[in-house]
């Protein structure tokens, strides 16, 4: 589960570590292989699909169930899960002097973001309703040359929240037309 997932990355973070693994999220991945439940909590749709979760909340109980939900949604799966599985940014992709804690700061709102590279200068400039899915795909992106010149570039991340789409859109065009980044 993405929250599960969060509290881990977050205890590693305290502990000084940067913890960022492939997960699939037993929620949304019910949502799609087990359509119309009226909840897809653990403890609702265990109950629905007839998995023993004796007691909720307890460690040992919990990861019990989840593994046998994952093992239905696994089975019922021709493709075994492979496009549910959230990849994570590789770090060794991207320039070396790229904090993925930038990253990990921009929310998932409407806005304006810029990449720099190394020497602070404007590489490139984009916007989007969800800046934070916006930016991961331009770190995951190996699909052009263009796409791979850029993640290998950034070495910096800023943003500016914009509160609307259209907004977004203005500042985008201005800071495009002021500044002609490259990229």
């Amino acid at each position: 589960m993405s929250f599960d997932y969060g509290v881990l990355r977050t205890e590693y973070k305290r502990l000084g570590y940067d913890f960022r693994m492939d997960h699939l999220d037993t929620v949304q991945t019910a949502k799609i292989l087990f359509p119309g439940y009226a909840s897809y909590g653990l403890k609702n749709i265990t109950r629905e699909l007839g998995i023993q979760l004796t007691k909720h909340h307890r460690a040992i109980d919990d990861t019990r169930a989840t593994a046998a939900l994952f093992n239905m949604l696994f089975e019922r799966d021709v493709n075994n899960l492979e496009s549910f599985i959230r990849r994570e940014i590789n770090p060794s992709l991207l320039n070396p002097r790229l904090k993925l804690e930038e990253f990990d700061d921009v929310p998932n709102k409407v806005g304006v973001y810029r990449f720099y590279d190394e020497e602070n200068n404007l590489i490139y400039i984009g916007k989007s309703i969800h800046i934070k899915k916006r930016i991961e795909q331009h770190l995951k992106n190996t699909k052009t040359s263009k796409a791979i010149e850029m993640r290998e570039r950034i070495s910096s991340i800023q943003h500016e929240l914009t509160g609307s789409e259209l907004i977004a859109l203005l500042k985008e065009s201005e800071a495009i037309k002021e500044n002609q980044p490259p990229l």
